[in-house]
């Protein structure tokens, strides 16, 4: 799988949020990140400038190619970084789960039996 790298914005506080939210689950290293406000951030060689990086979430693969916009956030938790989450609530605990949201939303859209006994 191609590595990818992020180009956020810095000084956001739900950008920084979002990269400190993924970099915790990037054990598969997978995904990079570059503040555009760094000196890190080159636009000539990504080919995106800091306001058009700042407009839209850009990121670019290792191959170079770039990729803008909603597909950055698809790419990005496709990764592998998130199959064990995935695969927690889709495998061997997703009948557990499974029955606990509907036995949840059972008490919750449902009055109870005794409230139609009166």
């Amino acid at each position: 799988m191609k590595k990818l790298t992020m180009f956020y914005d810095g000084l956001c506080p739900l950008c920084q949020a979002e990269i400190q939210f993924l970099s915790g689950r990037n054990q598969a290293g997978l995904l990079s990140f570059v503040d555009i406000n760094s000196d890190k951030y080159a636009p000539d060689h990504v080919g995106v400038s800091c306001d058009q990086a700042l407009a839209s979430m850009c990121a670019q693969y290792d191959d170079g190619e770039l990729i803008q916009g909603v597909e950055v956030f698809s790419a990005a938790y496709s990764r592998p970084i998130f199959l064990n989450w995935h695969g927690y609530f889709l495998g061997q605990h997703s009948n557990r789960f499974g029955m606990w949201a509907i036995d949840s939303s059972q008490s919750i859209a449902m009055p109870s039996q005794h409230y139609w006994d009166l």
